[in-house]
C-alpha cells in the first residue's frame, strides 16, 4: 500500500520534482560515475515538498543513470532499441514510463518480472529435455504483457534535468571527499 500511495505522489510532481534533486549513490556509484566514494543527498529541499517529491527524486535520478548509461553506449557505436523490465522495479508504471521518457527506448514488461526464477525455470525445462535449447526455451516461456511507448514530448525536460543533476553529482561528491 506504501508503493501504491508514493506511486499516486510523484506522479502528481512535474519532472524535475519541484527543484529537488536526489543522489542515490548510498554506497558507491558505478556507472556511469565510476566512483566507488560517491555518496547519496537531496539537494534543493524546501518545506513544501511533499513524500511524493522525495519519492519521485530518487526515481528520477536513476532513471537519469541509465539514460547516462545508454548515451554512453551509443557514443561507443551501440544502438539500443528496446529495454526490458525485469524484478521490482518493473511494477513501478510511474519508474518504467519515466525511464522510456527520458531514454526515447520502449520498455517491454514481461509476464513475470522474476526474472532468476524464469531462467531457473528454463534452464531447468531445458536440462530435463523439455527444448532443445535456451533460445527455443525461453520463447516458449516469456512473453511480453506491456510495451510502454516514450514520449518525445518529454525528453529536453529529462535532458536538462540530467545536466542539473550530473553538475550536482560532480559537486556535491567533490564536496563530501574533501571536506570541503
Amino acid at each position: 500500500a506504501i508503493f501504491d500511495r508514493l506511486e499516486r505522489e510523484a506522479a502528481a510532481v512535474p519532472i524535475g520534482s519541484d527543484g529537488l534533486l536526489a543522489g542515490t549513490t548510498l554506497v558507491g556509484c558505478m556507472d556511469p560515475h565510476w566512483d566507488p566514494s560517491a555518496r547519496a543527498s537531496f539537494i534543493g529541499m524546501h518545506p513544501s515538498h511533499t513524500l511524493g517529491h522525495f519519492y519521485r527524486a530518487g526515481l528520477e535520478a536513476m532513471t537519469l543513470q541509465t539514460a547516462r548509461a545508454l548515451e554512453e553506449m551509443r557514443s561507443h557505436g551501440l544502438s539500443p532499441a528496446q529495454m526490458v523490465a525485469i524484478g521490482g522495479g518493473a511494477n513501478s508504471r510511474l519508474w518504467t514510463k519515466m525511464i522510456a521518457d527520458a531514454t526515447g527506448i520502449a520498455i517491454h514488461k514481461g509476464h513475470n518480472a522474476e526474472a532468476s526464477s524464469l531462467g531457473a525455470a528454463i534452464s531447468a525445462a531445458v536440462g530435463i529435455g523439455w527444448f532443445e535449447g535456451f533460445a527455443e526455451a525461453a520463447d516458449a516461456m516469456t512473453s511480453i504483457a506491456e510495451t510502454i511507448e516514450p514520449d518525445p514530448s518529454c525528453r529536453a525536460a529529462w535532458d536538462a534535468l540530467s545536466a542539473r543533476q550530473a553538475k550536482v553529482f560532480s559537486a556535491t561528491q567533490f564536496a563530501w571527499r574533501t571536506g570541503a
